[in-house]
């Protein structure tokens, strides 16, 4: 609600043991074998490790350097299949950076509700955002969208493994009894500590942000200086530094 103006049912919000288990509980609440799923490349490699624990079929789609690590919606269109079920998003995306502009997100969103499929956007890094805006995904499609939160990244909680997730109406219910079948619940005490990272003063996120800044425009400069060319990630705490081929 402070974040983006979102006023959702409480029952959408679950809480879980880290953003890993958020994604990972969606994807087991919703993949059968044999399912597909669309995942990006590059990616965080837990994407697909957990999609193919379920026996899933995966697809990836490219994110190419020369279109500033960012994806095509005709290239996710022709990639869908009829036993498609979820595209995965990751927006700042680690390994890249990369800031997936609104109109994109709409467009990715109106592809989703076009199929039926399920958007999981992984938004860990929404608060680490230099260029760009950051986008609640489950807000611009409440049906159709899933978006997964983290403390460890915002306020530096890692070890804490407090994630969150908002998600559709009908996922609620299926996604409580796979999150009771792994955890039943995450520990009180560390979302006790999230309550007063998440209610407390926020400055702190700032500094870290603009500490992140500094760094990459430090190592960007030096890289470039240096004659090699990059693109220059928006938002996360990754840079993607192109080698000689072979290197």
């Amino acid at each position: 609600g402070r974040r983006y103006g979102v006023d959702a049912d409480p029952r959408r919000a679950l809480v879980t043991h880290g953003a890993v288990h958020a994604i990972d509980s969606i994807l087991r609440a919703v993949l059968a074998p044999g399912d597909g799923i669309l995942i990006p490349d590059p990616a965080w490699p837990n994407y697909e490790m957990q999609a193919r624990l379920l026996g899933a079929d995966v697809a990836r789609y490219p994110l190419p350097a020369s279109r500033g690590y960012l994806p095509d919606v005709d290239e996710l269109r022709a990639l869908i299949t009829p036993r498609t079920r979820a595209i995965v998003l990751n927006s700042p995306s680690n390994p890249t950076g990369a800031v997936l502009p609104r109109e994109l997100l709409e467009r990715i969103v109106a592809l989703a509700v076009e199929h039926d499929l399920l958007i999981v956007s992984d938004e860990v890094y929404d608060e680490i955002v230099f260029e760009g805006e950051p986008v609640c995904v489950a807000d611009l499609a409440p049906d159709h969208a899933a978006s997964v939160y983290s403390f460890s990244k915002t306020y530096a909680m890692t070890g804490w493994r407090v994630g969150y997730a908002l998600v559709p109406g009908w996922l609620s219910d299926p996604l409580t009894r796979v999150l009771e079948s792994s955890v039943s619940c995450l520990s009180s005490v560390t979302q006790a500590a999230a309550l007063e990272a998440i209610g407390g003063d926020q400055s702190a996120v700032a500094r870290m942000r603009d500490a992140y800044r500094e760094r990459r425009d430090l190592a960007v400069g030096l890289i470039e200086g240096a004659g090699i060319d990059l693109v220059r990630p928006s938002g996360a705490f990754y840079l993607m530094v192109p080698l000689a081929t072979g290197a």
